[in-house]
Order: C-alpha cells, then sequence, then structure tokens
C-alpha cells in the first residue's frame, strides 16, 4: 500500500453534529473505499499523532485487509447524552432506539454538579431500565469524583468514567473501596503514561 493508494481512494467529509459533543458541531472524518470495505480515520481533536496513528492503522486495515470472521450477530452500542439541559434528552434519546445502556456526558465547563445530577435523572425518567453510566471525560479531581459519586447515588448509575488526570493507579488508589468496582478507568490507561 502506498500513500497514492490511500489518497487516491480518500474522501473527507464534514457531517454536522445534531447537538454540539466535546465542543465540536462539526464532525471531519476521512473515508477511505478499499478494496476490501470501508475504511474509517476521525479521531478526536485533542488526540495526538501517536494516538491518532492507531485509529489510522485501524481504518487502513478495514479499507485494504477488511475485517475477520464475525464471532457474532449483533453487538450492542450505548446512546450517548451530551451536556445538554434536561429538557433536550428526551430529544437526544429518541435518536437511539433501542439502547438499554445510556452514557452520559458532565463535568462540563461553565455546568455544575446539580445540572448533571439533573440530566441524569432525565435520562432516568426516560428510559427507566437503562444502565446509566456518567463520563466526565477526566474532568474531576478524586474529591470531585466522589462528591459526585455521592451526588448520583451508587443505586442510580452503574459507573463514574474515566478518572481524574494524574497516574491512574495513584487515583484508584485514593478511592474507598466501595467505588472501585464501579469506576471505569475507560481512556485513562491509554492516555497516561504513567500506567
Amino acid at each position: 500500500m502506498h500513500i497514492d493508494d490511500i489518497l487516491d481512494r480518500a474522501h473527507v467529509v464534514a457531517l454536522p453534529m445534531a447537538v454540539r459533543f466535546r465542543g465540536v458541531d462539526t464532525r471531519e472524518a476521512l473515508l477511505i473505499d478499499g478494496p476490501a470495505g470501508w475504511g474509517e480515520f476521525a479521531p478526536f481533536l485533542e488526540y495526538d499523532a501517536v494516538e491518532s496513528a492507531a485509529w489510522l492503522r485501524a481504518g487502513l486495515e478495514a479499507a485494504f485487509t477488511g475485517f475477520p470472521a464475525y464471532r457474532r450477530s449483533l453487538v450492542e452500542v450505548n446512546a450517548t447524552v451530551p451536556a445538554v439541559a434536561p429538557g433536550e434528552v428526551e430529544s437526544v434519546l429518541a435518536r437511539y432506539p433501542g439502547c438499554r445502556v445510556v452514557k452520559v456526558k458532565v463535568a462540563e465547563q461553565g455546568q455544575t454538579l446539580a445540572d448533571d445530577v439533573a440530566r441524569v435523572q432525565a435520562v432516568r425518567e426516560v428510559l427507566p431500565g437503562a444502565v446509566v453510566r456518567v463520563d466526565a471525560n477526566r474532568g474531576w479531581t478524586v474529591p470531585e469524583a466522589l462528591e459526585a459519586a455521592r451526588a448520583h447515588n451508587r443505586r442510580a448509575v452503574e459507573a463514574l468514567a474515566p478518572l481524574p488526570p494524574g497516574p491512574v493507579t495513584d487515583g484508584l488508589a485514593r478511592l474507598p473501596d466501595a467505588y472501585i468496582d464501579w469506576v471505569l478507568a475507560d481512556k485513562a490507561p491509554r492516555l497516561d503514561p504513567t500506567t
């Protein structure tokens, strides 16, 4: 595979987001129409070259090598609720018919823990049986994560994710045992060079 092969098959797209997500209103992606199928390269803006390279390798593999044989006929995905007002939650979730797991973005700059709790409560009201996870995108310190865990109530959310900035093991060690089994490290291990 040569760079010219990739460029000849590349299509850049810009898709408007229905709801602002991670500070982005338009999601840009490179689609590759390869001999084995379509590949996608669309890392988030904050990803550095090393992390983005993994995304590019995966996109090239999909386009030029293809996927291995399927082991399942169905893979469940989660709905994602951005840091929207509680009144917008129902319309966001309407875009995810059949999803039984909902990831709720929290710790948005300019918003409060009360805003986050209200958003999670709105998800619970719209989808009473859903598994709810909150995702702070490393926006909490350890004390803030503990405060959020208490505010959200362990019965109301399955997991808090991901861990605060800094060494992952230090963050885990400072969390009480009662919370260890429901804090997801998520992206922390691959974003934290100390682990």
